[in-house]
């Protein structure tokens, strides 16, 4: 499954992604904490909504628009 930036606060914003608290080729679990992002001066996270193998398509430190597929979750079948 696609991880896509939802957006800030409810708003259609970008942001930028400050840390992954997933590893690459790991396994993480829905709910847990995925990542970090900033935005208008405040921090928030974002649990991760499936579980799966983890693949970032972005690096920390990088600019998402809304939308954006910022990740990738491959579930077990």
């Amino acid at each position: 499954m696609n991880v896509t930036f939802p957006g800030v606060f409810g708003r259609k914003s970008d942001a930028v992604i400050t840390k992954w608290y997933g590893e690459d080729g790991k396994t993480v679990q829905e709910g847990e904490p995925l990542y970090a992002f900033e935005a208008f001066k405040a921090s928030s996270t974002h649990a991760a909504p499936a579980t799966g193998v983890f693949y970032k398509k972005v690096e920390a430190g990088t600019l998402v628009r809304y939308g954006q597929v910022i990740a990738e979750i491959v579930e077990d079948v």
